[in-house]
């Protein structure tokens, strides 16, 4: 029996850890209930009701067949059921609406019943549509209550900075089943004393580095922006525990700013001013930084002649943009090193996006509303199409095209979900 036991715990641990079903497995199981539901109706009506059915066989295969056709028209195996939204709910509906129209046509051909075809259609709905919806509750049970409850091994964290990284962290790592953290709230330096909430979870304020000294005990996350090198240190002294989740290109910057500005070099960020990426690689620099942005900002900027200068840049600046204001630095004369730290992710991805945009009636951009690489992308596709359209969410799409329009573009920021790229591919599929 405890070796029974310890089989069950293992085998549950390790289901907890696949990300998502084959969609094909969920289209095998839409399926084999859809039949079940038709036989199940089928029985109840000879055996209780005294209905008879003329071929059983004929019914059950006329129920596989539909049954196909209304999964594959309204899709219900994609996406990943844990993720399931009211969206899935409809789609369930109008696909079990879909099979009992097509069922009805077939029983009405076939003769299959004598009377009482609305009667059964009706029960076929309600009984298909309630087993496939049930089928995903009792998964979302078994996820949220029986495999998070095997694993009680978790830390209390506090997640540094209060921007939408932040916040896309702290609900992935809720989601994230067998996580090993538990998310407490945000901490955010230089903020009022004000307590308020963001996405359900607290935000500590800190005036200063010294009340970030007083924090004692716990966990910190660095987000994949990056921090300044000051906050590494408060957090060493204080022994505190932290997990650094800045993107590897932040942190190739990190070392640069920090190696060229010891040599006595002037350090210029081409980047957002304010934002948390620049911000933390700011605190790598010996001596201040410049930012710049525009080309109004790099043509007022004075630097000593004799003051060696290097440039860096935000991994998700526009490559066209840095490279011009790179050339404005060169040609006032000084002794430039360049180093491009623009992700080469995102590189690749504003080249596709310009290419995609330029051949498009329409184009969509899917990203966060505070998102620096999706707003990025915004602009370089703008300029390429004039149809351009930014949205977070399906749901923000509101397009009413002319029948002229014969190719509309997607591209996402690097952060956007997948599952919210597939649902705008999908709608514009079906839509266009």
């Amino acid at each position: 029996m405890k070796n029974l036991k310890s089989r069950l715990k293992y085998t549950i641990l390790r289901l907890s850890k696949v990300r998502y079903f084959n969609r094909w497995v969920i289209f095998l199981g839409d399926l084999i209930l859809s039949i079940i539901a038709t036989a199940l109706i089928e029985v109840f009506m000879e055996t209780s009701l005294h209905i008879p059915v003329f071929s059983t066989s004929l019914l059950i295969l006329a129920s596989l067949v539909v049954s196909v056709a209304a999964i594959f028209m309204f899709r219900t195996y994609i996406g990943v059921i844990r993720y399931a939204t009211l969206r899935e709910v409809w789609r369930l509906m109008f696909m079990a609406i879909a099979k009992e129209l097509m069922l009805g046509v077939c029983i009405l051909w076939g003769n299959l019943l004598p009377g009482h075809i609305y009667l059964f259609l009706f029960a076929d709905f309600f009984v298909t549509f309630t087993f496939m919806l049930g089928a995903r509750l009792v998964l979302l049970y078994v996820y949220n209550a029986v495999l998070l409850s095997t694993y009680v091994k978790k830390k209390n964290v506090l997640i540094y900075g209060i921007g939408e990284n932040s916040v896309k962290l702290a609900q992935g790592a809720t989601k994230v089943y067998m996580s090993d953290y538990v998310v407490r709230g945000f901490l955010a330096m230089k903020h009022n004393k004000r307590h308020f909430r963001i996405s359900g979870y607290s935000v500590y304020g800190i005036e200063n580095e010294e009340e970030l000294r007083n924090l004692k005990e716990g966990t910190v996350i660095i987000r994949s922006h990056g921090v300044a090198k000051d906050i590494y240190r408060i957090i060493e002294e204080n022994g505190l525990e932290y997990e650094d989740a800045t993107c590897p290109f932040v942190k190739r910057i990190h070392s640069i700013v920090e190696k060229e500005s010891a040599e006595g070099k002037q350090i210029i960020i081409i980047g957002n001013e304010g934002h948390p990426e620049v911000e933390g690689i700011r605190g790598w620099a010996s001596t201040p930084a410049i930012v710049v942005e525009s080309h109004e900002q790099a043509e007022k900027i004075t630097i000593e002649s004799d003051k060696k200068v290097c440039i860096v840049s935000q991994t998700t600046f526009n490559y066209r943009k840095f490279q011009e204001l790179v050339e404005i630095f060169t040609k006032k004369g000084y002794d430039v090193s360049v180093a491009n730290t623009i992700c080469n992710a995102t590189e690749v991805r504003q080249k596709e996006a310009r290419e995609i945009a330029d051949e498009a009636d329409v184009m969509i951009v899917i990203g966060g509303a505070h998102s620096s690489n999706s707003r990025k992308l915004y602009e370089i596709c703008a300029k390429e199409c004039e149809n351009t359209h930014f949205i977070q969410t399906l749901e923000d799409l509101h397009l009413d095209l002319p029948k002229s329009v014969e190719l509309v573009g997607i591209t996402a920021g690097a952060s956007t979900p997948n599952k919210i790229i597939e649902e705008v591919q999908n709608y514009v599929r079906i839509n266009f």
